[in-house]
């Protein structure tokens, strides 16, 4: 979640977020850069903004639009910046989403040679490898 103030600076809890409006020019407030929260559901981090980038061409309201329409604004805008990053961010989910579901492998060194079995193959395929190995 983040927050605009009246003067236009934003402040977000996002660690991705944060990472999209640095690549795109818009900086952490020098004078207050950012908060560490101790709350009782664990403690996380508090990013606060300037209100405009850097080269002053976009205000950090135009980025957040941008962020949340998501999938929407890349497809308008597909060589924005913004846009690249936000495609970053959801093709990390999806890939760490897809790892979570992938069978692990365990590998097995014997002399010189190397197996990689299959945390599921049963015991005869396991033995079946297993004795191919010298």
């Amino acid at each position: 979640m983040h927050k605009l103030d009246i003067s236009g600076r934003v402040s977000t809890g996002d660690p991705n977020l944060a990472c999209a409006l640095l690549t795109n020019g818009l900086p952490l407030d020098e004078s207050n850069p950012c908060h560490k929260v101790k709350s009782d559901s664990g403690d996380y981090l508090r990013f606060n903004f300037l209100p405009h980038t850097i080269n002053g061409k976009q205000a950090a309201g135009e980025l957040i639009a941008a962020w949340e329409a998501g999938q929407r604004h890349i497809d308008r805008f597909p060589d924005d910046g913004m846009a690249y990053c936000m495609a970053y961010s959801m093709n990390r989910k999806n890939l760490l989403d897809f790892i979570k579901q992938e069978v692990p492998q365990v590998l097995v060194r014997r002399g010189g040679q190397i197996a990689l079995i299959s945390e599921n193959a049963g015991p005869r395929l396991e033995s079946e490898i297993l004795g191919r190995l010298k």
